[in-house]
């Protein structure tokens, strides 16, 4: 099969303990959090540095509370092969060449065979990967770039509930990102999410880091400051972003939301 579900997601403990090490850098010594957990520093350190030793899932969540972060921007999957159209269609040929043992499903979660599952898995995440607006910073970074009229009727289709319709929200989100007109500020807005939102983000990445892909994040983006593309784009955002504040917010209301970076 060209898609093994437990090795894609299965958990890359050396690089989760080496995001664990770089949230902590410079916030908390690991002395003061074995204190706080109740438990070893020795225990700590194992769960820093011994990538033979998964950590408890009841742990993960505890640190990810505790570090004030996401539990996805410590865990590391494996991820061998990125999971594409040509993934899916290669498992619904081998759905097709199935015969059903049993009539229709029951409900939705319910598969006739194995290969229908790992098509459901890789849909999943084949369609997550393509989604640039999975959270409300996203949101907030590109707000000043949507159609206010597309963006209006986006917010009354959602009817007041999107919490209720994570995928619904989400494709309409990607509806609006779609139509935002290409431009150097949109442009500042895509670099900022892949480099400063989505994890790694290079302001977690240290220079004492021993995975080849953080470096090479982070070093990309120290080259792209120094561009004269990122400045125009950089400029270009900061007009639109006051062309929104003026016409969206009052005089005693406006504030400035974003802050030149480096």
């Amino acid at each position: 099969m060209p898609f093994n579900p437990h090795a894609y997601f299965s958990i890359n403990w050396a690089a989760t303990k080496e995001n664990l090490r770089e949230l902590m850098a410079g916030r908390i010594a690991p002395e003061v959090l074995a204190e706080a957990m109740f438990v070893t520093p020795r225990t700590v350190r194992n769960w820093l540095n011994d990538p033979g030793r998964p950590i408890s899932l009841e742990t993960l969540v505890l640190l990810s509370k505790f570090l004030d972060t996401d539990l996805r921007d410590i865990l590391v999957y494996q991820k061998p092969l990125p999971v594409t159209r040509q993934t899916l269609e290669e498992l619904h040929r081998a759905e097709e060449a199935e015969q059903p043992s049993r009539g229709q499903a029951a409900c939705d979660r319910e598969f006739f065979s194995p290969e229908s599952f790992d098509l459901h898995l890789a849909f999943l995440e084949c369609w997550q990967e393509s989604i640039p607006i999975r959270s409300l910073e996203a949101f907030l970074l590109y707000l000043p770039l949507f159609h206010p009229h597309m963006l209006a009727d986006v917010m009354g289709r959602l009817g007041g509930a999107p919490r209720r319709r994570d995928r619904y929200l989400a494709e309409n989100l990607k509806f609006l990102w779609d139509h935002i007109p290409d431009s150097p500020a949109k442009q500042y807005a895509d670099w900022y999410r892949y480099y400063k939102l989505e994890p790694p983000a290079v302001d977690t990445i240290t220079d004492e880091s021993r995975a080849p892909e953080k470096l090479k994040k982070k070093k990309d983006w120290l080259r792209l400051l120094d561009t004269p593309e990122y400045g125009a784009a950089y400029e270009d955002y900061c007009t639109r972003l006051a062309s929104f504040q003026a016409r969206f917010l009052s005089d005693s209301r406006q504030t400035t939301f974003l802050e030149e970076d480096g």
